[in-house]
């Protein structure tokens, strides 16, 4: 699946590339993420949900509204867990993948304007790099702030976790 620039997420054949499906979904999607929990797709929508979409059926399930405005990147845990960054609100929405509802938001304390993210699901480790210094990093199993990093440069918009290496790489 891919996201264009007029809200919708578009289906395609891998083996062919032809377009097998358009879905509207909220406006400015920012990212798409795939649960294998659920075997669902998951569309952040700028305007403040994110869109759950079968790509076995090709069907639209559910829009799940979201408590902001500015939806920024995620991830997924394969455990049934979708983390989302509200990058208006600094916090993150915890999403259960099998019952479709916000099940939990995590608050940021130093850190602000939250909008990368990447995970370690091995140690239960979410990073969140925010465009105001700042890496925060939780655990995935309580929503606990584990530590506060600061981060070299502003404007951070990618987040890349080694598991080989247990590295961090920010992007400012």
């Amino acid at each position: 699946a891919t996201i264009s620039n007029t809200s919708q997420v578009k289906a395609f054949d891998l083996k062919t590339l032809a377009p097998l499906a358009a879905f509207q979904v909220g406006e400015d999607p920012d990212g798409i993420i795939y649960d294998p929990a659920s075997k669902l797709v998951f569309s952040m929508n700028g305007s403040g949900s994110t869109t759950v979409i079968n790509p076995e059926t090709n069907t639209l399930v559910k829009t799940i509204p979201l408590p902001s405005k500015k939806v920024e990147y995620c991830a997924v845990d394969g455990k049934g867990h979708l983390y989302i960054n509200l990058r208006d609100q600094g916090k993150v929405a915890v999403v259960d993948t099998k019952t479709l509802t916000v099940d939990s938001i995590w608050s940021l304390n130093k850190a602000a304007q939250n909008t990368p993210m990447a995970i370690d699901t091995a140690k239960d480790r979410l990073f969140v790099g925010c465009r105001n210094g700042y890496l925060t990093i939780f655990n995935t199993k309580n929503g606990s702030i584990l530590q506060e990093l600061p981060i070299l440069g502003f404007n951070c918009d990618s987040i890349v976790y080694d598991p080989e290496t247990r590295l961090i790489f920010v992007a400012n």
